[in-house]
C-alpha cells in the first residue's frame, strides 16, 4: 500500500514538473512569435531596412517565427497535456525546428561575412589613397610645385 502511494506522489510531481516546464516555454516561445512577426512586418514598411541587412533581419525572423511557433503550439501541449498522438509525430516537427535553427545560424555568418568585406574594402581604399597621396608629395616636393599639388590632394582627401 505504501508503495502505491509513493507512486501516486511520484506521477503527481512529474505531472506537475511538465506543466511547469511547458509554461515556461510557452512564456518564452508566444512572445517570440508575435514579436518576430512584427520584425518581419515591418522590416518590409521602413524605409531605412529597404537593403540587404533589412531583407536579411526579415528572413531570419521569419525562420524565428516558425521555430517559435514549432515550440509554442506544438511541443508545449504535448508535454503538458501528454499527447500520444503529438508524439508520435514529434520527429516531424523536430526536423523543421533543426532546419529553422540552422537557417537562423547560417544567415548571422553570412551578414557577418558581408559586412567584414565591407570593412576590409574601405580599409584597402583607405590604405591606397594615403599611399597615394604621400607619394605625389614627396614627387611634388622635387618639383616645387608641392603647394598647388597638396591644395588640390586636400580636396581630393575631403571627398
Amino acid at each position: 500500500m505504501n508503495s502505491s502511494a509513493t507512486e501516486l506522489v511520484d506521477q503527481a510531481t512529474a505531472t506537475r514538473d511538465r506543466q511547469i516546464a511547458a509554461a515556461v516555454i510557452f512564456m518564452i516561445a508566444f512572445p517570440g512569435v508575435i514579436f518576430n512577426t512584427l520584425v518581419a512586418m515591418f522590416t518590409r514598411r521602413l524605409p531605412t531596412l529597404n537593403n540587404p541587412f533589412g531583407r536579411l533581419t526579415a528572413s531570419q525572423a521569419t525562420g524565428e517565427i516558425v521555430f517559435c511557433a514549432c515550440f509554442a503550439f506544438h511541443y508545449v501541449p504535448m508535454v503538458a497535456l501528454n499527447i500520444e498522438v503529438m508524439k508520435e509525430f514529434s520527429h516531424y516537427v523536430g526536423l523543421i525546428s533543426l532546419m529553422c535553427y540552422d537557417i537562423c545560424g547560417q544567415l548571422w555568418y553570412v551578414d557577418f561575412t558581408q559586412d567584414m568585406i565591407v570593412v576590409f574594402i574601405i580599409a584597402i581604399i583607405d590604405t591606397i589613397t594615403i599611399i597615394k597621396y604621400k607619394l605625389s608629395i614627396s614627387k611634388m616636393s622635387k618639383l616645387n610645385n608641392h603647394v598647388a599639388k597638396r591644395n588640390l590632394d586636400k580636396t581630393l582627401l575631403k571627398q
